[in-house]
């Protein structure tokens, strides 16, 4: 009887991670694995430790860690991200959940609650609101107005929500300190701006097509 090989698979939901949990991770890995190779790589460059990729680096989606000897493969792409133990050795699998530790504090849970739960609450308030409509027999122009705002919030959700997620991608490295990072209203000012000016036209064009009908 020969004892099946085990390996060890953790897939990540939307993360985005930074210098520090980089260099935690590395640090994981070199210190309690000391791999006999170990790299650190995006679509266009190679390195061998996080000290060499400058903190002005671009951010990107596409990052990846690998070592050999043990081997341990932590992938992050626009599509997925998730990390790979080619062993059930004990110190290799423990130096793996301290990682996925990290890396799951950086999941994005806002992001992937608000995918998730949008469409049934957005349909629900839709529903509340033809009821109202039928129940307290409003004029037609009411009807079109919910269908019309129904058709606003979704789009707004469409341009700063999934659009912002596909330009994104499903991994955010960034290569600067978390501290220093930009925070959200930097970060999304020109949507912001633009969200704002959408927003002033639609009441602007509600006022008008209810005076008009």
């Amino acid at each position: 009887m020969k004892k099946k090989h085990k390996t060890l698979t953790q897939n990540f939901k939307r993360v985005h991670l930074f210098r520090d949990d980089l260099e935690k991770i590395e640090n994981i890995l070199k210190e309690k694995l000391s791999p006999k190779r170990y790299f650190l790589e995006t679509e266009e460059n190679e390195f061998e430790t996080i000290l060499e990729i400058p903190d002005d680096f671009e951010k990107t989606s596409f990052f990846h860690i690998q070592t050999y000897d043990p081997h341990i493969s932590l992938n992050f792409s626009p599509c997925s991200a998730y990390i790979y133990v080619g062993s059930d050795d004990l110190r290799e699998i423990g130096a793996a959940k301290e990682i996925i530790d990290i890396v799951k504090k950086r999941e994005r849970k806002y992001s992937i609650i608000f995918s998730k739960w949008r469409q049934p609450a957005l349909l629900l308030l839709y529903a509340v609101a033809l009821v109202i409509f039928y129940k307290q027999d409003l004029p037609l122009s009411i009807f079109w107005l919910i269908i019309f705002f129904y058709a606003f919030i979704e789009m707004i959700c469409f341009i700063f929500f999934d659009l912002k997620n596909d330009l994104n991608h499903f991994s955010i490295v960034e290569f600067i300190n978390k501290r220093n990072a930009l925070n959200f209203f930097q970060r999304n000012k020109d949507q912001i701006i633009v969200g704002i000016i959408i927003s002033i036209l639609s009441i602007i064009g509600t006022l008008v097509f209810k005076k008009l009908f």
